[in-house]
């Protein structure tokens, strides 16, 4: 069964083999560079779609939180503060997880760009909003 033998390792592949397992292709009569065990199994780190819906959601719902808030006296949101900041926890939580997709890997560089700036958005959002109820109570 074992017809052909490689040149470059001395592995026997059957006739019908086009590449030997270190990498040597039988057709072209050349050596071809194999991918490592480690960029097969790469996986894509899901750093930067958290990031993106972290930023997402936080820019959503930072602004929005404070401003169903505005009927009650500045006094009133201290027992109420843990749901205002609900919004700007999930947009700093984006944020984070977007500078780590950046540090850790390139694949997916845009997606964590896009979640950074929505974050930030979202952060932006929430000052904006709440020094204008501030100011105007």
């Amino acid at each position: 069964m074992h017809d052909k033998k490689c040149p470059k390792c001395g592995l026997w592949s059957t006739d019908s083999a086009i590449r030997c397992d270190c990498g040597y292709n039988f057709e072209k009569g050349v050596m071809e560079e194999t991918p490592s065990a480690s960029e097969l199994t790469r996986k894509k780190s899901p750093f930067p779609i958290i990031s993106l819906s972290l930023g997402i959601i936080g820019m959503l719902t930072s602004p929005l939180m404070i401003l169903n808030a505005t009927d009650y006296s500045i006094y009133d949101l201290y027992h109420s503060g843990w749901m205002l900041l609900t919004g700007p926890i999930l947009s700093l939580s984006g944020l984070i997880m977007g500078i780590a997709a950046l540090v850790k890997g390139k694949s997916q560089r845009p997606i964590a760009v896009i979640g950074i700036i929505l974050a930030i958005l979202g952060l932006l959002g929430f000052l904006l909003v709440f020094y204008a109820m501030l100011t105007t109570y």
